[in-house]
């Protein structure tokens, strides 16, 4: 049989199965006695810990043309990654451009990006995952 349960924030994790009775005598046991030393007895322990994701951001000039003439393109890359352990859900990352770059395309793995107000929706990124955004300004 399986039991499906939830894991709470506090709490006793040593889950404990016994016999507690039976229509026949057994041998080597006592049905309900709580003696962990019996064969009709059993328990599991589980250690829970809080769910945590560890994101890392890169950003860069793709090329490495950092001192681009005026009115040229380029485009930055922008690197979210996600070194777990679990998935990180609900991630946005912000990237306004300054006084001086006019937006023309971005183009993402995942999301979208809004030029109005900067933000990369990205949405789920799994452990052992990196997402990335490209904006191509002038």
């Amino acid at each position: 049989m399986l039991i499906d349960v939830l894991v709470e924030t506090s709490g006793n994790y040593t889950n404990i199965a016994e016999v507690s009775a039976s229509d026949l005598a057994d041998p080597d046991s006592t049905p309900d006695n709580g003696d962990a030393s019996e064969d009709d007895y059993a328990s599991a322990s589980t250690t829970p810990i809080a769910p945590s994701a560890d994101l890392e951001l890169s950003k860069s000039v793709v090329g490495g043309n950092t001192t681009p003439l005026i009115g040229s393109q380029i485009t930055f890359s922008i690197s979210v990654s996600n070194v777990g352990p679990q998935a990180a859900s609900g991630v946005l990352v912000e990237d306004i451009l300054p006084s001086g770059y006019s937006y023309l395309l971005s183009s993402a793995t995942l999301g979208n990006y809004d030029q109005s107000s900067g933000i990369w929706t990205v949405g789920t990124v799994g452990s052992g995952v990196t997402e990335s955004l490209q904006l191509t300004v002038t």
